[in-house]
């Protein structure tokens, strides 16, 4: 006799994703779980109760729910990828320009030391804002070896040298359409130095990517 009250416990995701008939684990299927298990509910019964929750044939509902997995897990990989880029893009606008840079900049440098001299602030301004081409560009870079570790199920892959190198690629080729970008910013100017400035800061992010990776044995 099935306990109606184990089968309640049991996730709809697994209920999708349980029985003999279903798909192999290429075809869409997952292993049953440690709680179905010890629920010791016939896979007989997970079929039926996952036909009624979802009113599809079982391997479809399997298929249906796998392909939700995936796409929730490519969106959680990627997302943070194209929202960091719309930073750096925001940042290349005019609203990124040295001027407003110095509107902001420049207040807390004369508030720290009174006497400083315009052309230190000039230099400081500057220096912070290479310095942000760095970090900006490792970010990015670390964003982007996450991504392409991803398999597509909420797994990740071993560290990979031909994905930090396309993570470092993709890394240098943003950096170059960033810079033409600016070249149609009034306030901005595109510079070949940047774009060796970016693709440096990307490193200096996979090396610290890959120490992370050699630090979680995951290399």
């Amino acid at each position: 006799m099935v306990d109606a009250r184990a089968v309640a416990r049991v996730p709809n995701s697994r209920l999708l994703l349980s029985g003999g008939e279903f798909p192999s684990p290429r075809r869409c299927a997952l292993p049953l779980s440690p709680q179905e298990r010890e629920a010791n509910i016939p896979e007989s019964t997970l079929q039926l109760a996952a036909r009624r929750r979802i009113g599809l044939p079982e391997r479809k509902a399997a298929c249906f729910h796998l392909a939700v997995r995936r796409r929730i897990a490519i969106s959680r990989a990627w997302l943070p990828v194209l929202v960091w880029m719309l930073v750096i893009f925001t940042g290349s606008t005019n609203a990124g320009s040295a001027e407003n840079s110095s509107r902001f900049i420049a207040p807390v440098l004369k508030w720290l030391k009174p006497d400083i001299s315009e052309a230190a602030v000039g230099t400081i301004v500057l220096a912070i804002r290479k310095t942000a081409h760095v970090a900006e560009y490792a970010i990015l870079a670390a964003l982007l070896w996450r991504a392409l570790r991803s398999h597509g199920r909420g797994e990740t892959r071993a560290w990979s040298w031909r994905q930090a190198g396309l993570a470092l690629l993709l890394s240098a080729l943003y950096a170059a359409s960033d810079e033409f970008h600016q070249s149609f910013v009034k306030s901005r100017e595109a510079s070949v130095r940047d774009v060796a400035l970016d693709t440096a800061g990307a490193s200096l992010g996979l090396l610290a990517s890959g120490a992370f990776a050699r630090w979680r044995g995951l290399w």
